[in-house]
């Protein structure tokens, strides 16, 4: 089973019940290469992300920087990534 969408914008996860201060957005795109760098605006800092590919190969994050973060795998899979960050949102 394959993720049938090939791309989303990075989305705000809505909070329903529970105030946090961590803002959760989440996203899906294809690698290219077997690597892919997501910006996220709106954002000061990622806190922490993950990544998950719905083939055999794992997707994980390899680097992240301020606003952004780098997902490594192979080739062109399609990876889903959520990430929890500070900032404006």
């Amino acid at each position: 089973m394959a993720f049938d969408v090939l791309s989303k914008n990075p989305t705000l996860v809505e909070n329903v019940g529970i105030n946090h201060s961590l803002i959760i957005l989440s996203g899906v795109v294809a690698l290219s290469g077997g690597t892919k760098t997501v910006t996220l605006p709106g954002v000061d800092f990622v806190v922490y992300a993950n990544a998950s590919s719905q083939t055999a190969n794992a997707a994980r994050i390899s680097a992240t920087d301020k606003n952004s973060f780098t997902i490594t795998g192979t080739g062109t899979d399609v990876v889903m990534w959520t990430a929890h960050c500070i900032g404006k949102q």
